[in-house]
């Protein structure tokens, strides 16, 4: 199975896809009060051979607080030292998603599920307010599978 993250400091998204079929399989948030609370809320996953997680930069033309960027990468090795993936790869948002707006993105992912997919998408639980990380870690698993 194949593990996909959009980390966060307080809520991460996730997206599990099966290496064989490369459908996606589950997908949700896990939550906590900060960058140490979240990595130990990550839900337990059985035979995961790959990890892909986003991984942080600072790009030059950006109005995002380098301190926070700071706090999110720990939380991306917390989350990559918590799940026992055979292989893990970090991909940054520029390589994944290029420089798309995330509302353009969102819909090309949603366009390229199945309809199972799509209610499995629909399906997970989580607040509306945070269902845009599930997506982008679902986004991140079709990068990966080249279904993208």
């Amino acid at each position: 199975m194949i593990l996909c993250v959009d980390p966060g400091t307080t809520c991460a998204g996730f997206a599990v896809f099966s290496e064989s079929d490369f459908n996606l399989i589950t997908c949700g948030v896990f939550r906590g009060s900060d960058w140490i609370d979240t990595a130990n809320k990550i839900p337990k996953f059985e035979g995961i051979e790959k990890l892909i997680i986003e991984d942080p930069r600072i790009y030059p033309v950006t109005n995002v607080n380098p301190n926070d960027l700071m706090k999110l990468a720990k939380a991306v090795g917390a989350i990559v030292a918590k799940i026992d993936a055979k292989y893990t790869k970090l991909v940054t948002p520029s390589k994944w998603k290029k420089s798309v707006p995330k509302k353009i993105h969102q819909k090309r992912i949603w366009r390229t599920l199945t309809e199972v997919e799509k209610e499995i998408l629909d399906s997970c639980l989580c607040p509306k307010s945070l269902h845009h990380n599930v997506v982008d870690a679902v986004g991140i698993g079709l990068w990966q599978l080249k279904r993208m």
